[in-house]
């Protein structure tokens, strides 16, 4: 089991989910035309709770039903049907085996959901606890993957072989017949009811077979067209299944041309879309880059990403009842939150279902959970604005020449009031790693291994004033904390064990004059001057900024070491008066201007672990870029340093 503990220590930062009682859902009037908007506001949400199963489903889609139904509609003229798919439960036992899933569920084609696929869903929630499973982080996990698919080396079982595919409505609804799921083949299978120009592509011995009555001579009334159904007003799946002809009103008209995220909408209300914002401050933004699961009643699910304005779009008909779901994750990033499963798992919100189309219009909102900071509504808005940080870092970063944090990062949140940090530690051994987390205030789960330990923390809480924080200043400390992501790749592990020593020792960054022994100040100085940067030029932070050469103003335990305006200063025109904080007699007009971001970050490698150094090799790498002299070069750095 988990076990969680929290130390505080003082750390100074700057400043029945379709519609249950947790889920604002308003949905207009004529829910049926196409360009409605369904809208889930996800303000208020404090318990999402578990997953409740019916019923087990006898299951149209395994292979000897699918065979059972050929016979029927094909008599004996075409062969069986094979598998087309194998229905698995994966057996995780390790913790090791959970990264390996959540790796092939972000990067492989595979959705994997831990409820059993062939139940009923009786009560909707978040997550379902298998009760056989001794420890419930090791729930099962399912999935359908087509024959021929690598399964990684976790334990499993085949549950079934399947046949999945919607091309032969005729074959499916005989299936669905069978097995007793005949509610679901008008909706389902037919997709409202099947076409003429569809029934014509049959053989008339099929009509035949199933008793398929000729479409009408009379046609219908302008706005709608002949489509086949079963009478779904037969009791339950007794006797043959009654085909009838019925007039259906033909394509609504056109949906509004955007949704509220300003994305086309998709012109057939059968493909889920929609957009995805959340509370930025001055109102809602998009939210980047966010992971969008989408399954139907069955086996079928897909995947997709919202782009840089938060709009998702699946183009693939979905029928029958729709299930979503926002998982905060990517290539690029795994957003992990101590309040959720540990941190074990990225976040994931269970959105909501839908019981038939349209699909087209999904409106996502997370508010700022500003009422309640421990609340899940409270770590969606704090995942989501984590998401939009590294892909705008990225974005920004990569058109100034910054060179980019490696992929793949865990990024764990926390509610609290701590400090924020770039540990980086997955997949690196560093014993001390809970002694680094609890010096910055942040809560420790011990039973995490290797693949799960965290690259960047960052807690959502209260300013010094007991104001709930903003999406502002918990974006502008996330930028800092990339920047020191994007340094970490440069100079590597090696770097980075010094780095974290030196904090343990200090318990913080410790104070000019007065370090542990072991300590290594420099390399502290030259890595925070670069974590303010990026924070100050990405995120707007003071700190790195114009306004701020050493200290943070009100600290009331200044370290009066750490250069926090230095590479801000080598970049801008603006000329100031920077005075080293231990010592009032140095300082010196900033008259250095002209150097890059990419210069600036240019300048860092596994030997360039303090001021000095970096002055030196900065110099000699782009000094003849730049407007500048080595002499006035020389000494404004050396201002900056103060050990020198």
């Amino acid at each position: 089991m988990l076990v969680t503990s929290c130390f505080f220590y003082s750390c100074s930062r700057e400043d029945d989910n379709s519609l249950n009682s947790q889920l604002a859902l308003r949905q207009s009037e004529g829910s049926t035309q196409l360009g409605t908007e369904v809208r889930f506001e996800r303000d208020d949400v404090e318990n999402e709770g578990k997953i409740i199963l019916g019923k087990k489903r006898n299951n149209p889609f395994k292979i000897s039903n699918i065979n059972r139904a050929k016979t029927i509609v094909y008599g004996s003229r075409k062969p069986n049907k094979v598998a087309s798919h194998k229905y698995i439960k994966l057996i995780p036992s390790t913790m090791e085996h959970l990264d390996i899933l959540e790796d092939w569920d972000t990067y492989g084609k595979v959705s994997l959901f831990d409820f059993p696929l062939e139940y009923e869903i009786a009560t909707e929630g978040e997550s379902y606890i298998d009760p056989s499973v001794s420890d419930y982080i090791y729930t099962y996990q399912y999935t359908s993957i087509p024959v021929g698919t690598q399964i990684p080396n976790v334990p499993y079982e085949i549950i079934d072989e399947l046949y999945i595919d919607k091309s032969d409505p005729l074959l499916l609804a005989e299936s669905f017949w069978l097995t007793d799921n005949a509610r679901e083949i008008n909706e389902y299978v037919f997709d409202g009811g099947l076409s003429t120009s569809k029934v014509g592509t049959y053989d008339d011995d099929v009509k035949v077979a199933l008793s398929i009555p000729p479409v009408p001579d009379e046609p219908c009334q302008d706005g709608y067209e002949w489509v086949l159904v079963i009478d779904d007003s037969q009791p339950g799946s007794v006797g043959r299944p009654i085909y009838i002809w019925e007039c259906r009103p033909v394509t609504p008209p056109p949906p509004p041309p955007t949704n509220a995220c300003g994305c086309p909408i998709p012109d057939n209300n059968r493909n889920p879309a929609g957009c995805v914002r959340v509370d930025g401050d001055f109102g809602m933004v998009p939210v980047e880059i966010a992971s969008i699961k989408v399954k139907d009643s069955w086996f079928t699910s897909d995947k997709t990403y919202t782009d840089e304005n938060g709009c998702w779009t699946i183009n693939k008909n979905y029928s029958g009842q729709v299930w979503m779901w926002v998982r905060f994750k990517n290539e690029n990033v795994k957003v992990r939150d101590v309040g959720y499963w540990g941190s074990l798992k990225a976040v994931r919100d269970y959105v909501g279902r839908f019981d038939a189309p349209p699909y087209n219009n999904i409106s996502v909102q997370y508010g700022s959970g500003a009422g309640d900071n421990t609340s899940p509504a409270r770590r969606y808005w704090a995942a989501a604005h984590t998401l939009n940080t590294v892909n705008q870092y990225r974005i920004a970063a990569s058109g100034d020449g910054v060179p980019l944090p490696r992929t793949d990062l865990n990024w764990t949140n926390a509610a609290g009031d701590g400090g924020a940090a770039a540990p980086m530690l997955q997949w690196n051994p560093f014993n001390s790693w809970p002694a680094f987390l609890i010096v910055k205030n942040f809560p420790v789960i011990y039973s995490l291994t290797l693949p799960h330990l965290p690259d960047i923390v960052n807690q959502y809480g209260f300013d010094r004033f007991g104001n709930i924080e903003t999406s502002t200043v918990f974006t502008g400390t996330g930028f800092h904390e990339l920047g020191h992501a994007t340094h970490h790749s440069l100079v590597g592990e090696g770097y980075w064990f010094s780095y974290r020593t030196h904090i343990i020792n200090n318990v913080g960054y410790g104070s000019f004059g007065n370090f542990a022994s072991g300590s290594d100040p420099g390399r502290v100085a030259l890595g925070e001057a670069i974590g303010n940067f990026t924070g100050a030029i990405y995120g707007g932070t003071q700190a790195g900024g114009e306004n701020i050469d050493f200290n943070i103003p009100f600290d009331t335990d200044p370290e009066n070491f750490i250069p926090r305006g230095l590479m801000w200063d080598l970049r801008d025109n603006v000329v100031d008066f920077v005075v080293d904080p231990n010592n009032p007699a140095i300082g010196g007009s900033d008259n250095i201007s002209g150097f890059t971001s990419e210069m600036i970050f240019n300048g860092l490698t596994p030997n360039v672990n303090d001021i000095r150094s970096y002055r030196d090799r900065l110099r000699t790498l782009h000094l003849g870029d730049t407007p500048n002299n080595a002499a006035d070069f020389n000494n404004f750095v050396d201002i900056y340093d103060v050990f020198n």
